[in-house]
C-alpha cells in the first residue's frame, strides 16, 4: 500500500468513524490499538499493512475492510493458503455429528491424543492457520468415530473436539469464513455440555464471546456474567477456580472482553502448556 492509499485509507477512516460517532480514541479501545496510532493513519502518516489491523479497526467501526481500503484486500501467498483451508474446515463443521460414526480409519486413542497435541501446538503457540486447516477436517472426523468406538476415552475424546472446535474457530474468523466461527463455537458448546463439567462450559462460553465479537456485545456480557455466577458454588475445585479466573467476577481475559462490552453499552489466547492429568502427553484427559 502506497503513500496516497495510505492517505485514502485515512480519509476513509475519519469518515467513517465520524459517521459512526466515534472518537478517536473509543475507536482505538475498540480497535485495541493506541490513540497516537490511530491518528498517524487518518493522517496518513502510518500505512495499514497488516490484515489483522485492518480487519480490527473494520469490527471497531462495524464495516467490511474493503469500506476502509476502497479495494478487497491482497494476501500474500501464505495466507492465501490459509485461505484455501477454510472450504475444508466447512464441510467438516458442516458433516459431522455428535454421536454419529463417520467411517474411515479410527486410531488407537494414543495416537489420536497425539494429534491433537499437535493441533494445540498449531493453535495456540505458532498460530499457524495453514497447518490447523489442513489438520482440523481430518482430526474432526478420526474424533467423531472415535466417540463411537473407544467409549472408555469418551471424556478425553470430547475434550479433544472441544480443542478441534475451538481451532476451527479461530481459523475461520481470522480468515473471514461468515458465519462458521459460530458454527464451531455452538459444536464446542455441545461437547462440554456432555462433559458436564463446569469447567468446560466456562471455556466455551468465552469461545462463543470471542466467536461473535461486536455482535450482540449485551447479551454476550449477561451470558459470561452468568457462566460465572454457575462457576462459584465449584471455588474449591482447582479446575473451577482456573476457569472462574477468566470470568468478569475474577478478572482475567472474559473479564476484559465483558468490559469492552460495557463500553459498548455507554483473544489471540495467550500460549499455554497443555498437558494430560497424568503428566505424559496424550494419555489423560487434556487440561486446558
Amino acid at each position: 500500500m502506497d503513500d496516497d492509499a495510505g492517505m485514502s485509507m485515512g480519509c476513509r477512516l475519519r469518515e467513517v468513524r465520524t459517521w459512526r460517532r466515534l472518537s478517536q480514541r473509543a475507536t482505538a479501545e475498540l480497535a485495541g490499538l493506541s490513540g497516537s496510532y490511530l491518528a498517524m493513519i487518518e493522517n496518513g502518516q502510518r500505512v495499514v499493512d497488516k490484515r489483522s489491523t485492518l480487519e480490527s479497526l473494520a469490527a471497531a467501526l462495524r464495516v467490511a475492510p474493503s469500506e476502509l481500503t476502497g479495494a478487497p484486500w491482497m494476501v500474500d501467498p501464505v495466507g492465501a493458503a490459509a485461505h484455501a483451508t477454510v472450504v475444508a474446515v466447512e464441510a467438516a463443521l458442516e458433516c459431522h455429528e455428535l454421536g454419529e460414526d463417520p467411517g474411515g480409519l479410527v486410531r488407537e486413542w494414543p495416537e489420536i491424543a497425539a494429534e491433537v497435541d499437535r493441533l494445540m501446538v498449531l493453535t495456540y503457540v505458532r498460530s499457524d492457520y495453514v497447518g490447523q486447516g489442513e489438520l482440523v477436517p481430518r482430526l474432526l472426523g478420526e474424533l467423531h468415530g472415535a466417540y463411537v468406538r473407544h467409549p472408555g476415552h469418551r471424556a478425553d475424546v470430547l475434550v479433544g473436539l472441544i480443542h478441534c472446535y475451538t481451532s476451527a474457530c479461530y481459523v475461520t474468523k481470522r480468515l473471514g469464513g461468515r458465519g462458521l466461527p459460530l458454527l464451531a463455537a455452538r459444536c464446542a458448546q455441545q461437547c462440554a455440555e456432555k462433559l458436564e463439567a463446569p469447567q468446560w462450559r466456562g471455556c466455551v462460553a468465552f469461545l462463543r464471546g470471542a466467536a461473535a465479537g461486536q455482535l450482540s456485545r449485551t447479551q454476550h456480557y449477561r451470558r459470561a456474567v452468568a457462566m460465572a455466577d454457575e462457576l462459584s458454588p465449584g471455588l474449591d475445585e482447582p479446575e473451577v477456580v482456573r476457569k472462574y479466573s477468566e470470568f468478569p467476577s475474577g478478572g482475567g481475559r472474559t473479564g476484559v472482553y465483558c468490559r469492552s462490552c460495557g463500553v459498548g453499552q455507554g483473544s489471540v489466547r495467550s500460549p499455554s502448556v497443555w498437558s494430560s492429568t497424568d503428566g505424559s502427553p496424550g494419555q489423560g484427559s487434556f487440561r486446558w
